[in-house]
């Protein structure tokens, strides 16, 4: 299990370490959301306010800005290195959920595997965006149920 764990890990470091390395910066890691939530999760870890640009944000939720106020001054290469945590939890969690369900040890291990190896998930760890904090929740959840 540590190799799939292990392997997850890389996999969902080495996409946005590209990305930095091609761009010099972390561009690519930034979707047309990204900014926003990183002015929200300012604008928490300043004032204690839920606000873009002085108006109260209704369109969104303030856990992913919270997540992201925990951050070193909401640096990107912090919060890519959190999720890429974050999302290996969710392969080892998925393992264990597997098991939970009646599958074997091994048939766990297969689905570990197959989330570490899904591109969607690796891409999104690299992204400044809610998917890997909603992913390890969602599991987690089902798991504690």
């Amino acid at each position: 299990m540590r190799s799939i764990l292990a392997l997850a890990l890389i996999l969902r470091l080495v996409v946005p370490l590209a990305g930095y390395w091609v761009h010099g910066s972390w561009e690519g890691s930034m979707a047309p959301d990204s900014t926003r939530y990183l002015h929200l999760s300012q604008a928490l870890a300043s004032g204690g306010t839920f606000t873009y640009q002085g108006n109260p944000e209704i369109l969104r939720t303030p856990g992913y800005p919270a997540f992201l106020s925990l951050m070193p001054a909401g640096h990107p290469g912090w919060v890519i290195l959190a999720q890429a945590l974050l999302s290996v939890l969710t392969v080892w969690m998925t393992a264990k959920l597997a098991v939970s369900m009646g599958v074997s040890p091994l048939g766990g291990r297969a689905a570990a595997l197959l989330l570490a190896l899904e591109p969607l998930s690796m891409a999104y760890a690299g992204f400044i965006l809610t998917e890997t904090l909603f992913s390890v929740l969602v599991v987690a959840a089902i798991l504690l149920l």
